[in-house]
């Protein structure tokens, strides 16, 4: 005679007397070990083994399939491994500027691309624009364009490296003016290129001049809102890559585990990923303007 253990709830106990429902006391409520002996009439006794309670009942053939349903356990299945990296996204990353880098991680902002993604389809010039100040741009461009300039997709320009100039303009034959309108946050200079046109150490003069007005200006704003300047360094171009990486990563995976392999490879520590993540959001949320500032450099290659 073969036999088969399988776990049974509480109600499905059966004293030796009555064959009725026994009680379950305190610390009985989990459910019983029940073996069954395959082909036999009769049942057996019930036992009790140090707070378990343990029956031997028998049980027609018929029972066979359910009962080892029931005592079998599935073994947990891995998830199918996920694709790779799309590696034609970094293509020729040894050649992007820090421009290009910033915009990069500026596409892999979660907030940039959402308010791209619930643009209507006929938005207006102002709403678009509005969306590009926010995040830094001074025209807009959707997320999904490339960087390189074509005929329907220009290159990207930040505020953090533009600066609005103004020349007067002469009125039907009176004088040459020129309005300049004025937004909070904004400072204006005036720059008198008379001289300077006779002597180039005159214009140095006036934009070092300018350069002190413009420290002492912005100094007083930080103090009013109580910033302490960062000082910017350069990163180097491997981690700039590592990050958008991981940052790419993090969008196709679910799992820190998962994201932690496809960035260096199964089996490593998802510790390693979340001690670098947050840096790379970091660029992707504010740091890219600082890579837009240094234009059209190659980032350091160490």
């Amino acid at each position: 005679m073969g036999e088969l253990s399988a776990r049974y709830p509480p109600d499905l106990h059966h004293d030796r007397a009555s064959r009725a429902p026994s009680r379950i006391l305190p610390g009985e409520a989990a459910a019983t070990t029940i073996k069954i002996r395959i082909g036999t009439k009769h049942g057996a006794p019930i036992h009790q083994s140090r707070g378990r309670r343990q029956a031997i009942i028998n049980a027609p053939i018929f029972l066979l399939s359910k009962l080892a349903k029931l005592a079998m356990t599935r073994r947990p299945q891995n998830p199918p491994p996920l694709p790779p990296l799309d590696e034609t996204r970094y293509k020729d990353h040894d050649k992007w500027t820090n421009k290009q880098w910033a915009w990069e991680f500026l596409r892999r902002n979660d907030d940039f691309k959402a308010e791209c993604d619930a643009l209507s389809v006929d938005a207006t010039p102002a709403r678009k624009l509005a969306l590009a100040r926010k995040f830094g741009l001074v025209g807009f461009k959707h997320y999904s364009e490339p960087f390189e300039s074509s005929s329907k997709s220009n290159e990207p320009m930040f505020i953090s490296k533009a600066v609005s100039s103004f020349k007067p303009k002469r009125k039907d034959g009176g004088s040459w003016t020129q309005p300049v309108m004025i937004r909070p946050g904004q400072f204006a200079i005036r720059f008198d290129l008379r001289l300077a046109m006779e002597d180039d150490k005159i214009l140095e003069a006036q934009i070092e001049t300018a350069r002190d007005i413009l420290e002492k200006q912005l100094n007083v704003w930080r103090r009013a809102k109580s910033i302490t300047p960062k000082k910017g360094r350069p990163r180097p171009m491997p981690r700039l890559l590592l990050q958008l990486r991981m940052l790419d990563a993090r969008a196709q995976a679910g799992t820190l585990a998962q994201q932690a392999a496809l960035v260096w490879g199964p089996g490593t520590p998802a510790k390693r990923l979340v001690d670098s993540l947050d840096d790379a959001m970091n660029v992707a949320q504010k740091g890219y303007l600082l890579l837009a500032a240094m234009g059209k450099e190659l980032p350091p290659r160490k």
